[in-house]
């Protein structure tokens, strides 16, 4: 059996079964057998389903960016609570920062409600620590960060 197909605008064929590799099938490529003139997705034709290469699964990048979001708020509450400035903020910033790209990334996959979560936690999270910069920054120039801690600031 021979088949035709429809890709870029155009019929093509017919092809014998193991020429189709060379086409670039997919699950949705448009398929026709000579001699029928009904198109139908290249997975309704079980003797060409193994030369359509399996298409990847929905990613978790919105997972990955939940997870990185939860942790630099977490993380940015043991900083606070602890006192540790400097370092203790860039790490936290640098976590949210990588759960900030793979929230957006997470737009692109089928399920995004995780991604929006992550991404709305970790708005919350960089701002909080745009908020313990700025009074790191501030209070260390004036009082210096020991006196900072002492008074339960940092």
């Amino acid at each position: 059996m021979r088949y035709y197909i429809y890709k870029d605008g155009n019929v093509m064929g017919p092809y014998e079964p193991n020429q189709l590799p060379q086409f670039g099938l997919t699950s949705q490529t448009q398929v026709c057998i000579e001699g029928a003139n009904q198109w139908l997705p290249a997975t309704n034709f079980p003797e060409i389903a193994p030369f359509i290469p399996k298409e990847k699964a929905d990613g978790n990048k919105g997972l990955i960016g939940f997870i990185a979001s939860i942790v630099a708020l977490v993380a940015q509450w043991i900083v606070w609570e602890n006192g540790i400035p400097f370092l203790g903020e860039l790490l936290v910033t640098v976590i949210g920062i990588i759960g900030l790209i793979n929230c957006i990334k997470g737009f692109k996959e089928k399920n995004k409600t995780l991604a929006v979560i992550g991404l709305i936690l970790n708005i919350i999270g960089l701002l909080w620590s745009l908020f313990c910069y700025i009074c790191l920054l501030g209070f260390a120039s004036i009082k210096g960060i020991g006196h900072m801690h002492s008074r339960g600031l940092f």
